[in-house]
């Protein structure tokens, strides 16, 4: 049987979907049935209108461009509707199948109820007729949880008519494994945090929908509760200019709280395993998730981690132990978020053990990265 030729297609420096991409291409080009390629594409940094539409010209024909003078494929992966588009115009003459690896929406909001939306109404329903024009024609869509799946069904009533495949996000545990203890002290010292800190940590991007400013707030409460609280804020390289406005607002926030000397900032850290190591417990307070990787990480390196029970969050973490879900996320106070993280750290040591213990079986055993790509080599070759 001969191999099949694959494309992936994706957005660079886009958080833990770029990521996840990168992981399925490494471990998949292992696998002997296939043979695969990449093509990276500028990311999205803008919903500005201008910026935003040259954005989308600038992906579409680079990606027209490449698609047409490209080797036969038998799929074309794709993480970005800009791709997407491209390829499923170039369908019919280069005879391949297409695949939407769905991570998240680049939709533009939808505002009817202030003059300027009328711009904003316009680019919506343009962006959203290339979202169909794209999706009408896709062979396949994969999704990293049930719960994204059921978003892009409401979102784009087409889908129902498609062929879905969960396949979950995975880790490596050659990258993200427990330290010893010796380790873990000397990677605190490394760092200059005190031992003596119990250390409440942030990973993700600077993102106001990711609840950073709650956890801020409920950092001080605990403090003003006489514990030696550290925040550690582990956050993405900052490519765009919403998230360096968001950034911006943050460290006005943590100096306006007095908080400065008790919180430690790291941008793009290149050992993020040290950073789970050394925590006590992760906090992930974000409103709506496909799967954040920070889950997995958490769990390979036998972490403590509380999230937020919303979309993939929930599907792993009631298998470890529902205690972990932050529930109400949308209406939970910065007070009712400190005790959930205090009562989670009042746990005795053996509960701690028996709960990471569990969540580092769970992962090991049902979401590598390898165990992602072989499904996904399945799914694009029955």
């Amino acid at each position: 049987m001969r191999s099949s030729n694959l494309l992936f297609c994706y957005e660079k420096d886009c958080g833990g979907e770029t990521i996840a991409v990168k992981n399925i291409i490494a471990f998949t080009k292992k696998e002997k049935r296939v043979v695969v390629d990449e093509y990276a594409v500028d990311k999205m940094t803008s919903f500005f209108t201008p910026n935003y539409f040259y954005w989308i010209f600038k992906n579409l024909i680079g990606s027209l461009f490449m698609l047409s003078i490209s080797k036969p494929y038998d799929w074309v992966i794709t993480t970005t509707f800009t791709c997407g588009v491209a390829a499923v115009f170039l369908k019919p003459f280069k005879r391949y199948h297409v695949c939407f690896y769905y991570h998240g929406s680049r939709l533009p909001k939808s505002d009817f109820h202030v003059l300027p939306s009328l711009f904003l109404s316009i680019k919506f329903h343009l962006v959203y007729f290339l979202h169909n024009f794209f999706l009408r024609e896709t062979d396949l869509i994969i999704t990293p949880s049930k719960f994204s799946v059921e978003l892009l069904k409401q979102t784009f009533h087409i889908i129902k008519e498609k062929r879905c495949q969960v396949i979950p996000n995975g880790v490596d545990p050659k990258k993200f494994y427990p330290l010893k203890q010796y380790d873990r002290e000397r990677v605190r010292k490394l760092l200059k945090i005190p031992s003596t800190d119990i250390i409440i940590t942030y990973i993700g991007r600077m993102d106001s929908q990711k609840g950073i400013k709650l956890l801020i707030n409920s950092m001080k409460f605990l403090l003003l509760r006489g514990k030696n609280i550290r925040l550690i804020l582990a956050y993405n390289k900052l490519s765009s200019g919403s998230e360096i406005k968001y950034f911006k607002t943050i460290q006005v926030f943590t100096r306006k709280q007095n908080l400065n000397n008790s919180t430690t900032l790291f941008e793009n850290f290149n050992n993020l395993n040290y950073i789970y190591n050394i925590s006590d417990i992760v906090v992930l307070p974000t409103r709506q998730d496909t799967f954040p990787l920070v889950i997995l990480e958490s769990a390979a390196a036998k972490t403590l981690i509380i999230a937020g029970n919303t979309g993939g969050i929930s599907e792993v973490l009631k298998r470890i132990d529902t205690r972990l879900l932050i529930k109400n996320m949308n209406e939970i106070s910065f007070k009712t978020l400190a005790l959930k993280i205090e009562s989670i750290l009042n746990l005795s040591d053996r509960e701690k053990s028996k709960i990471t213990m569990k969540a580092y079986a769970i992962v090991n055993n049902d979401y590598r990265w390898e165990k992602s790509a072989d499904l996904f080599v399945k799914a694009l070759t029955v």
